[in-house]
């Protein structure tokens, strides 16, 4: 008896990846927005990092959703995801580490943005490699 296997195309895989990423994302933000609930002052001070952190690769992968849907088959994927991780390192590294701002927590805000960039630039890299691996097969 012959199996029907649907093969899925790298974009179609990226785009899952995008997917659980997301859910994975807001299970995270449940959970912190719980203990916040729960006990702000301790939030604050254990957790408020992380959650502006997972808020911002929340609304960066919320956005990117809707430009990998809108992409064209024809697009080499693992190049273009590779080319805009290149270009996030090219921002963090020509920018600035500090803000100077009168106000520490615009400043502190500034840096736990550029460790999100970080993550989000990680997480570029390996939707790469799983276009380049969906890409061969």
């Amino acid at each position: 008896m012959e199996q029907n296997t649907v093969k899925l195309t790298a974009k179609e895989v990226v785009k899952d990846q995008i997917a659980s990423t997301l859910r994975h994302i807001d299970r995270r933000i449940a959970v912190i927005s719980e203990k916040m609930n729960a006990d702000y002052l301790h939030f604050f001070e254990w957790q408020a990092e992380e959650m502006f952190k997972v808020q911002k690769r929340r609304a960066f992968f919320t956005e990117f959703t809707k430009v990998v849907k809108s992409l064209d088959e024809d697009v080499d994927l693992t190049a273009w995801l590779f080319a805009i991780a290149n270009r996030k390192s090219g921002e963090l590294v020509r920018g600035s580490l500090t803000r100077n701002s009168t106000n520490p927590m615009a400043n502190l805000a500034h840096l736990l943005n550029l460790e999100a960039e970080q993550e989000i630039i990680r997480e570029l890299e390996s939707l790469a490699h799983v276009a380049e691996y969906y890409g061969k097969c």
